[in-house]
């Protein structure tokens, strides 16, 4: 008798593994044979529309076998789901092992096989169904496949959005029109992280108009030291625009958030303390333009000399570059000189004698350091040593 585990059929008698290779295979001719075959014995309906392949080894012992629909997607081979599709195999079939079917088409790109899973799926799977944490909606509009699949999905389907995903995936693929249709719409009374939403935006591709839309928003927060996670990956963006513009915005975006930010509701010592952590992240980050816009709001009070450390241990790694560059030239080691951009501009000059364009390659990128430090902190008068390995991330957690 074949195997019956956990409500799934599995793979057992000559003719069912036959069929579980022809469809592995991509072997169209011997898939038709074998299951009209089980139809007219009448034995396809044992299968109960989930037909996996034998039991294969799992991290906690016997684990069914791939689900024959899944391996069907994952060739991309249109064909053969259709014809799986027609014999009554489920659409909705997958688990925690095996992505369904329709992920896989859409990673796929096969508009056709996305179409017609679609099509033989109901409302509740398609709303239930997920990878990694994301659902169908998310991946079409990441995957940029055609809009009529998306409005198939709301309009016909009638399935539930998830304002929050959708946007989230629409700011990455940079699609304003997509945008402006989904945003405003969001029902009253569905709460979706804005301020969120923005700071994503501006981290991403930054388009100025999708960052004006929200930011116009009254309920955006634009500035927060909550931490928010963008679904099951590895993406993190703290929901605090003006953060993330402080580290990875334009002087444009900075500018804007500037003007639409309301300080009435802050104490205007809080005020100068969120004026001092912003500059503070984009001298960390090497952010020149946003941190000259954002020195003139900083306090006198700042411990520039700390300011000005942070700034070197985040070119650590550039710094180490030009010195082995130069050790390299030279023949001289600079292992007990302190690491700054003073040193090198010294020691850059050493190169005048050797290759011309490694000088003016090296030359060109310290005058680049030392511009940054001279507008700056033009008053600095100390050494420091940033001897060690440091992450800027470790600046941009404090604040």
């Amino acid at each position: 008798m074949p195997l019956s585990y956990m409500g799934d059929y599995i793979a057992e008698t000559p003719e069912e593994l036959a069929l579980y290779q022809a469809v592995k295979n991509n072997n169209i001719v011997d898939t038709e044979y074998y299951l009209l075959r089980f139809q007219n014995s009448r034995q396809l309906e044992k299968f109960q529309g989930d037909f996996r392949g034998p039991l294969e080894a799992g991290p906690r012992g016997k684990i069914p076998g791939v689900p024959i629909m899944c391996i069907a997607a994952d060739n991309n081979n249109t064909i053969m789901v259709e014809i799986l599709l027609n014999y009554g195999f489920k659409a909705d079939v997958g688990d925690y092992n095996y992505p369904r079917p329709l992920f896989k088409a859409i990673d796929n790109k096969n508009v056709a096989m996305v179409k017609n899973l679609i099509s033989h799926l109901t409302k509740e799977e398609l709303e239930n169904a997920n990878y990694m944490g994301r659902n169908v909606l998310y991946f079409l509009i990441i995957k940029k496949l055609p809009k009529d699949l998306i409005d198939d999905l709301i309009y016909n389907k009638a399935v539930k959005i998830e304002y929050q995903s959708a946007l989230e995936a629409i700011i990455k693929v940079n699609d304003l029109k997509l945008f402006k249709e989904f945003f405003f719409k969001i029902p009253d009374n569905l709460f979706v992280d804005k301020s969120c939403l923005l700071s994503l935006a501006i981290v991403t591709d930054q388009n100025i108009e999708i960052i004006d839309i929200l930011s116009d928003d009254q309920k955006v927060q634009f500035y927060s030291n909550q931490q928010y996670y963008f679904g099951a990956t590895t993406d993190i963006a703290m929901s605090c625009p003006l953060k993330s513009a402080a580290q990875e915005g334009t002087r444009q975006i900075i500018e804007l958030l500037w003007k639409k930010r309301n300080i009435q509701k802050f104490a205007k010592d809080d005020v100068q303390k969120q004026n001092n952590k912003l500059f503070e992240i984009a001298v960390a980050y090497g952010n020149l333009e946003v941190a000259n816009f954002l020195k003139i709001f900083a306090s006198n009070g700042l411990d520039v000399s700390n300011l000005y450390t942070n700034f070197l241990k985040f070119m650590y790694k550039i710094l180490e570059q030009y010195k082995k560059s130069i050790e390299d030239k030279t023949g001289i080691e600079y292992k007990h000189k302190i690491l700054n951009i003073k040193n090198l501009e010294e020691w850059s000059l050493l190169l005048s004698s050797h290759d011309n364009k490694e000088k003016i390659h090296t030359e060109n990128d310290i005058e680049k350091l030392s511009s940054y430090e001279h507008d700056l902190f033009p008053n600095l008068k100390v050494d420091v040593d940033i001897t060690g390995v440091f992450s800027p991330s470790e600046i941009y957690h404090r604040y």
